[in-house]
């Protein structure tokens, strides 16, 4: 399991190495203090963690959701949230 802590300072863009580590590895990510991201940003980091793959544009490396992986969003009162889960190879 992996557990993100978000602060104030956080956006999508310093958060995806470590999600796409996450999707990789099949593992669950927790995202801590999601209430500091914009409802645009969870809806856009929920849209690309629920694609076929992501696609690192400095690299060109590929990035796919493995079995086991989910991402969770807790608020800072600690109602959590499942944005996205991977079950199986077909999704």
């Amino acid at each position: 399991m992996l557990n993100i802590t978000l602060v104030c300072t956080d956006c999508i863009e310093t958060l995806l190495p470590m999600v796409e580590a996450a999707m990789e590895q099949g593992m669950v990510c927790r995202l801590h203090n999601i209430d500091y991201l914009s409802k645009v940003e969870v809806a856009a980091l929920t849209l690309l963690v629920k694609a076929d793959c992501l696609i690192d544009i400095n690299t060109g490396k590929r990035y796919q959701a493995q079995p086991g992986f989910a991402l969770l969003g807790i608020d800072q009162h600690g109602a959590a949230s499942t944005l996205a889960i991977r079950y199986d190879n077909n999704g």
